[in-house]
């Protein structure tokens, strides 16, 4: 085996950084049990394989306000050639082409009360994730990765349940649409195919289905994220004879790249872990990750900065 001075030629930095948000309470459509129960493991498990954490931990139940400030606050943070992961469990839904994560005051006020959005009020009381997607891509990071756990039946006002752009009668209260990035290097994972919807687990379960095998599969240590995700798809089919199959579009061009190389830092204080958050102040002394390939395997190391 190579020492690490032989590879010395193949070492690149990259830090890994994660916004992980789970909302579960909504004042108009249902409620998920799940959602931050599996953002909480979410965090706790990528904290564990080196990520730093957004604001030290993952951001629960958020209005709109808070959901767009978050939001805003991770792309400041960014840097170039990061290694950047966003995880959100929730309701989304699709609207002319368009996926919207919706935050938990899913409401529009007027004189009579509270009323469920219509599709055109998404616009401006929920998030679009393909330009969130789209702003990540701006910084130019090394590799983005999205996993979208928020295909559940969302219920839009039907007075909006009308022709889509395309002159075709649609539903758009069922699950998510595809999405696209404008450069390469990037992957993302939703719970469950185009237009259907993801299940947010039982009462017997703390963790909805996809995150579950997500929780399961992704720590292994020094394997290719497109495999482990494979195997994710695998285990939901199974689970659900093939109800549910989860869906990956995946652009990556490196070869075998892996999240996680077995070593959990255990070093890494929480105030480390914190030190990217809303008020977008970084710690000045943090180790560097590194990543080294090894026949032709890239290997994500601890949260370097």
């Amino acid at each position: 085996m190579a020492s690490i001075e032989n590879l010395s030629s193949s070492v690149n930095i990259h830090r890994k950084i994660a916004l992980v948000i789970g909302i579960s309470k909504y004042e108009i459509n249902n409620s998920l049990a799940n959602a931050v129960n599996d953002a909480n493991d979410m965090s706790k498990m990528l904290k564990s394989m080196g990520f730093i954490i957004h604001g030290g931990e993952a951001k629960l139940n958020l209005t709109c306000d808070e959901f767009e400030s978050t939001v805003n606050s991770f792309i400041r943070s960014l840097r170039k050639d990061d290694m950047v992961l966003f995880y959100f469990a929730g309701h989304g839904t699709q609207w002319e082409d368009q996926n919207y994560l919706i935050p938990s005051d899913d409401f529009k006020e007027e004189y009579d009360g509270k009323k469920g959005l219509t599709g055109s009020e998404l616009r401006n009381y929920a998030i679009n994730a393909q330009h969130f997607l789209n702003k990540i891509d701006d910084q130019n990071p090394y590799l983005i990765m999205f996993f979208l756990d928020c295909c559940r039946t969302y219920h839009l006002r039907n007075a909006d349940l009308q022709k889509s752009t395309r002159g075709n009668s649609t539903n758009h209260t069922r699950g998510l649409s595809s999405m696209s990035t404008k450069n390469a290097g990037s992957l993302i994972a939703f719970a469950c195919g185009p237009g259907t919807t993801a299940e947010d687990g039982n009462n017997r379960e703390n963790n909805g289905l996809f995150t579950k095998y997500l929780l399961k599969h992704l720590p292994t240590p020094n394997e290719d994220i497109d495999i482990l995700l494979r195997r994710v798809r695998k285990d939901v089919m199974t689970n659900t004879n093939k109800d549910q199959i989860p869906h990956v579009i995946s652009i990556l061009t490196d070869d075998h790249i892996c999240l996680f190389n077995g070593k959990k830092d255990s070093s890494v204080s929480s105030k480390q872990h914190s030190s990217i958050s809303t008020n977008n102040k970084t710690s000045t002394k943090s180790k560097r990750e590194t990543k080294f390939q090894q026949n032709g395997t890239i290997l994500a190391g601890g949260n370097g900065v």
